[in-house]
């Protein structure tokens, strides 16, 4: 289920159970109170690791936070942003499923059971399962590492994917923006000097 929370599906059950209500309320029935607004990213305690390292983990919390090393790398919120800590939102999750970044299309998007990314002509999926491997589509590289999870289950799958897919757009931004040092750049490797002659 897509846009879908624990709350909607316990309405659409509870609509399905009880009978039929009036068609006009007494007079003195109390107003109707507005629906709440559905919540974008359902928040939980979930993590995610390389199952080489299962200790170093990506820790999502009920509240948002989502803590790398015991630091808190960014905020989700179940409107759908994710904040850094100065405050800066990065990615917002779109009522459609799409992501945007730092307020631009970015090619990633919400699935049922993860997330598609459509970037360069080529398209990648990701998807949680229930004994808490992940699979990709196409398969990763030989050596990639291996993630897995814990609690991505249920609606948990949104906010584990924003910030699988967020760390990985994270991690290539940062290797972008890394620059050689000038020498590194433009002074080309020395060769071995020669052995001198016997």
């Amino acid at each position: 289920m897509t846009r879908t929370t624990f709350g909607l599906a316990a309405s659409f059950l509870l609509l399905a159970c009880e009978p039929s209500a009036p068609t006009s309320a007494p007079d003195d029935a109390a107003p109707a109170e507005p629906a709440a607004p559905s919540e974008i990213l359902p928040l939980g305690d979930a993590t995610l690791f390389e199952t080489a390292r299962p200790d170093d983990v990506i820790a999502i919390s009920a509240n948002g936070e989502v803590r790398l090393g015991g630091e808190v790398i960014v905020t989700l919120s179940s409107d759908g942003a994710v904040t850094t800590p100065d405050g800066a939102v990065v990615m917002q999750v779109q009522e459609d499923d799409s992501i945007l970044a730092r307020g631009e299309p970015s090619g990633l998007f919400l699935t049922e059971t993860g997330g598609r990314m459509e970037m360069g002509g080529q398209v990648a999926t990701v998807a949680f399962n229930a004994d808490g491997s992940l699979s990709v589509e196409p398969p990763p590289a030989p050596g990639a590492p291996e993630m897995g999870h814990s609690g991505c289950v249920g609606p948990m799958v949104r906010a584990c994917t924003v910030v699988l897919l967020g760390t990985v757009g994270m991690v290539e931004e940062s290797y972008s923006e890394v620059e050689l040092p000038a020498s590194a750049e433009s002074e080309p490797a020395m060769a071995p000097e020669p052995a001198p002659p016997e």
